[in-house]
């Protein structure tokens, strides 16, 4: 628990304030001197980015099980150049995965897995995008 003693005169004020930072998502409970309150920490979300990135892994994986795997097309949005739909796939996962870990969502790679459709999940089995 964080603690500031602050001592004010008659007719004083003082700015004083505390960081919290919560480490689940939950409800918690303030109080100072008798006075409460209460934040709600949430869950971080997925970035535009990583839906994004999500869609295109998804579009890339059509192609592979569609037998256009090899066909070269234009990734320069990423960086890439003109690579094959199979040499993108896993560099789409790695962007997704420090895109993630960018934003906490998680903390390593090992914290997630994709599915055969590009779906991201928590090894717990939540979806991330």
């Amino acid at each position: 628990m964080t603690q500031q003693t602050v001592t004010l005169g008659p007719g004083e004020s003082k700015l004083v304030s505390f960081e919290a930072v919560p480490h689940e998502p939950r409800t918690y409970q303030v109080s100072v001197n008798g006075l409460t309150g209460s934040f709600t920490a949430t869950e971080p979300q997925p970035s535009q980015l990583l839906i994004d990135m999500r869609w295109d892994l998804y579009l890339v994986l059509w192609h592979i099980r569609h037998g256009t795997g090899n066909v070269y097309d234009d990734w320069s949005d990423y960086g890439w150049g003109t690579i094959t739909y199979y040499q993108v796939e896993p560099l789409l996962k790695q962007a997704m995965i420090a895109e993630a870990i960018r934003l906490g969502i998680i903390k390593s790679a090992s914290d997630c897995y994709f599915d055969d459709d590009g779906n991201m999940y928590h090894t717990d089995g939540r979806l991330i995008v």
